[in-house]
């Protein structure tokens, strides 16, 4: 029979303060729960990516938000829908380092915190307007896209300022 949690966590406790020398693990659960706003802003943007670059294999899921004979980027539409999805990705991706790589350090999350917050919030802005004022080329569901967009920003703004102060007030620099 395994001996259960309670008494791991007892015996280990008893070593360390028996013997300095042995050192906790951290707690995985308390790192992972850090990190949701960067792990949303890489899922989202990294879906928002495929979602546009879909286009080329068949349009459908564009066209759940796009109207699809008014939706168009003009001349070269298809060239700044890839060049916007390709930037969809690489936030998708830095967004995933920060998340999940432990030599991304703290200040670096949250510089890419505060920069998922303008880039997110743009893109917020910018499809609430055309929501508001361009209606017509877009289908209701482009409200979710401009919302998420949105929520997206403020989630990595709170969460990235909630901890810059936490960091502060204990005397380190981080995020």
């Amino acid at each position: 029979m395994l001996p259960d949690t309670n008494t791991i966590l007892l015996v280990i406790t008893l070593l360390k303060s028996n013997n300095k020398s042995v050192k906790m693990p951290p707690s995985s659960s308390k790192e992972e729960k850090k990190f949701y706003a960067l792990r949303w802003a890489s899922f989202y943007a990294l879906a928002l990516s495929l979602m546009i670059i879909s286009y080329h294999v068949n349009p459908a899921i564009l066209y759940l938000f796009v109207v699809d004979d008014r939706y168009t980027l003009g001349h070269h539409g298809s060239y700044w829908q890839d060049w916007h999805a390709i930037g969809c990705a690489f936030a998708g991706l830095v967004n995933y380092g920060a998340a999940y790589d432990s030599d991304f350090g703290p200040s670096a999350r949250r510089w890419v915190g505060h920069c998922n917050a303008f880039l997110f919030g743009i893109w917020g802005l910018q499809n609430t307007y055309n929501c508001l004022f361009q209606g017509y080329n877009f289908t209701p569901l482009m409200w979710l896209q401009a919302i998420g967009c949105l929520g997206t920003a403020l989630w990595n703004y709170v969460s990235m300022e909630s901890k810059s102060v936490s960091s502060s007030a204990e005397g380190k620099k981080g995020y």
